[in-house]
């Protein structure tokens, strides 16, 4: 535990050093954030799954049932605050994709890796598989009216996560140049990851009023998803996972 919160630690000051840093000399976020969705989570996903002895078909069906019903139960609260509030057309679908969907994967992924190791990263994703159900799905029929399968399949993640499952399924062993090289980038993610999240940050977040109540909408996320999805391990990905919902991020841009 001692160690874990070290790395929670660890994460938090490699934050506050790169939004410094961004103040300082500014650094392009965007492109870094595409390095990292498109390379190195893909890459430590698959090092993780690969890991794997066997294939925990159980909890991936568990955490993405519970990664989309997290999901689907946020879009109906949010849309309720909509209406309570008097935000509609286009800035309500904003609002409630907003308030819905948070940072799971920058945040919520190193959460799960500092408390729980590999094992943490593989739960994360397969609750990350039921969100991006949702909003590949439900998330972009709000937006467009129309729903678009193809995202899901050609997301990087998935694509990882499907690759590292096959192997596990057919036993079929690394060379040891490349599990070292994959296991290499799997420590530079989470750093990279926080550098994304700290560059992007901005506090004019707390000046505007539509963003700050998207922000308390989703606090609201933390106790309700703990509660659901409290049994066993999973508790600590489900508190990770919330966790990365209530920070002041503002990676979903729509």
């Amino acid at each position: 535990m001692a160690e874990a919160l070290q790395n929670v630690i660890a994460m938090f000051l490699i934050m506050a050093a790169s939004y410094v840093f961004m103040k300082k000399s500014p650094y392009p976020v965007e492109v870094v954030n595409k390095l990292v969705f498109n390379f190195f989570l893909p890459v430590t996903v698959f090092h993780s799954v690969n890991g794997l002895q066997r294939i925990p078909a159980g909890d991936l069906l568990i955490m993405a049932v519970a990664g989309f019903a997290s999901m689907y139960v946020m879009y109906l609260f949010s849309a309720g605050v909509a209406r309570i509030c008097g935000i509609r057309d286009r800035c309500r679908k904003t609002f409630i994709l907003g308030a819905t969907y948070g940072n799971h994967v920058f945040l919520g992924f190193p959460f799960c890796y500092a408390f729980m190791g590999e094992r943490g990263t593989v739960l994360a994703m397969f609750f990350t598989i039921g969100s991006y159900f949702f909003l590949y799905g439900v998330g972009t029929y709000i937006m467009t009216g129309r729903v678009t399968p193809s995202a899901f399949v050609k997301n990087p993640l998935i694509l990882a996560m499907a690759a590292g499952l096959l192997c596990v399924a057919l036993r079929f062993p690394l060379p040891s140049v490349l599990s070292h090289t994959f296991s290499l980038m799997n420590t530079a993610t989470f750093p990279l990851s926080m550098m994304v999240v700290g560059g992007g940050m901005k506090l004019r977040f707390f000046t505007d009023s539509t963003a700050f109540c998207r922000h308390q909408v989703r606090n609201s996320h933390s106790p309700q998803c703990r509660f659901s999805m409290r049994s066993g391990g999973m508790s600590a990905v489900s508190s990770a996972a919330s966790c990365s919902d209530s920070l002041p991020t503002r990676l979903l841009r729509l």
